[in-house]
C-alpha cells in the first residue's frame, strides 16, 4: 500500500499517468511526488525537507510495493536527478566568467547588451581508466569502468545572482533484473549523483573560489 510509504494528499489520475503527492510544509510546489506512466515510475523531491536518507528509505519501500502489485521482471533503464543551489563570494555571473571560464575583461562587450545570466554546460560519457599497479615486483593493469554519463549544468541563479544553480542528470541506460538487489542499485544511484556533485564539480568551484581570494 502506497500509504505505508507516504501520505498521499494530492491525488491525480488520468489514463496515462497516476500521481501522488506528499506536499511539506503549507507552500505549493514542496513535498514528494509519485508518478505512474505506462513505460516510467518517476519519484521526486522538491525543496526536500528531510536528509537524504529519509527519501531514500522511502524510495525502496515504494518501488518494493510497485513490485509486489505490478510484478515487473526488468528495469529497462534508470536515471537519478539533483539540483541544488551553491552561495559564492560576489557576483556568480563575474565568478563564473572570470575564474571558472577564464573568458578576458571585455570580450563580452560584444554582445551589446546586460547579461543576466551566465550559465556553463559539461556532458561527460562513460569511459574506462586504465592505470599501472605495482605489487611487488610486478606490474599489473587495473581497469575501472564507469558506465553512467552524467549531464551537469551551473547556471548563475537567475532570481538571485549571488547564488550558482547546480543540476546533475545521470544514466544508466543498460537493462537490469527488477529485483531486490536491482531496487538497491537503482535507489543508491541517488547517491551516487549526490556524491559526484559534492565531491567533483562542488570541488571544482571550490577550486576556483580559493584562486579568487
Amino acid at each position: 500500500r502506497l500509504a505505508d510509504c507516504v501520505d498521499p494528499q494530492a491525488i491525480q489520475l488520468t489514463e496515462s499517468s497516476w500521481k501522488f503527492g506528499q506536499p511539506h510544509g503549507s507552500e505549493a510546489g514542496i513535498g514528494l511526488e509519485i508518478s505512474v506512466e505506462p513505460s516510467a515510475i518517476r519519484v521526486e523531491a522538491a525543496f526536500p525537507t528531510h536528509r537524504q536518507e529519509w527519501y531514500d528509505q522511502r524510495f525502496e519501500m515504494i518501488l518494493n510495493h510497485f513490485e509486489k502489485l505490478f510484478k515487473p521482471e526488468l528495469i529497462l533503464s534508470s536515471s537519478a536527478l539533483m539540483r541544488g543551489t551553491l552561495e559564492v563570494q560576489g557576483d556568480a555571473r563575474k565568478f563564473l566568467i572570470e575564474h571558472v571560464m577564464r573568458l578576458e575583461g571585455g570580450r563580452l562587450g560584444a554582445l551589446h547588451r546586460p547579461i543576466h545570466l551566465v550559465g556553463l554546460r559539461i556532458f561527460l560519457p562513460p569511459f574506462i581508466k586504465e592505470q599501472q599497479v605495482k605489487k611487488g615486483k610486478r606490474t599489473t593493469k587495473s581497469r575501472t569502468a564507469t558506465d553512467w554519463p552524467i549531464d551537469i549544468k551551473i547556471e548563475s541563479l537567475i532570481h538571485d545572482p549571488s547564488k550558482l544553480f547546480l543540476e546533475a542528470n545521470a544514466q544508466w541506460p543498460s537493462p537490469r533484473q527488477w529485483k531486490s538487489a536491482g531496487i538497491m542499485e537503482a535507489v543508491g544511484r541517488l547517491a551516487t549523483v549526490s556524491r559526484y556533485l559534492e565531491n567533483d564539480v562542488i570541488s571544482l568551484l571550490k577550486y576556483h573560489s580559493e584562486e579568487t581570494k
